[in-house]
């Protein structure tokens, strides 16, 4: 398929800005999310029932492919995605990059999203990600664009927690307008059990854009495993 060849394309572009190292085994993880309800990452609500979202990642020296799914617990499948990314660490300093294809099933479309990201390894993290929509489809208001800030902080101690405070500026990104669109805060425990890890999170999300956004929050539990 056309999607295919472009992103074993780019993965192979990607391979190719790796430094040379001896050849080693590609990394391999596996993910599972469990969601009560389905909120994309630019604060549009999905699907209101209950979802799981499994993964599968394969890295090597900074690149990275990787299939996911989303999985309505009363639908089936309807979406599925393909992803590339690099990503690189300089000193504290952490770039990122990736291409997206999202196959989504029940619109009968596909829609192709870029995205780049700059973070930098801190007390607070800050971190700066930028996304852009090319294509998707019929769906009004596809070729936007929205940029997202955050700080985050791991909390150690006999209950370890997660802590991560966001906001968005979004650019006609499957809205009408431009403008801060909202804000988010999430809470997660980090749990290991047996190589497994293991993050039950709380995110609640505040509309700053009341025409186009809602309040709203989801609870998650997800599962992850390296081989």
């Amino acid at each position: 398929m056309k999607f295919l060849k472009i992103l074993i394309a780019v993965m192979a572009g990607l391979a190719a800005l790796a430094p040379l190292e001896v050849a080693a085994r590609p990394d391999i993880s596996t993910d599972a999310s469990f969601k009560s309800k389905y909120i994309g990452s630019s604060g549009s609500v999905f699907e209101k029932e209950p979802v799981a979202q499994p993964s599968l990642t394969v890295s090597d020296r900074g690149a990275s492919g990787c299939v996911a799914a989303n999985v309505n617990l009363e639908k089936g499948v309807t979406e599925i995605d393909y992803m590339a990314g690099y990503d690189k660490s300089v000193k504290k300093w952490n770039f990122g990059a990736g291409l997206g294809l999202y196959d989504l099933k029940d619109y009968d479309t596909n829609m192709w999203d870029a995205w780049a990201s700059v973070s930098r390894s801190a007390l607070l993290n800050p971190s700066v990600k930028f996304n852009k929509n090319f294509s998707a489809g019929d769906f009004d208001n596809s070729g936007g664009s929205y940029l997202e800030a955050s700080v985050s902080h791991k909390f150690k101690g006999k209950i370890p927690s997660f802590v991560k405070v966001s906001s968005q500026f979004n650019h006609r990104y499957f809205t009408p307008d431009s403008g801060i669109s909202l804000a988010r805060a999430e809470v997660g425990v980090p749990l290991n059990c047996k190589g497994v890890s293991i993050m039950p999170k709380v995110r609640v999300q505040r509309a700053v854009d009341r025409t186009n956004f809602k309040d709203d929050a989801d609870f998650s539990v997800s599962a992850s495993y390296s081989f």
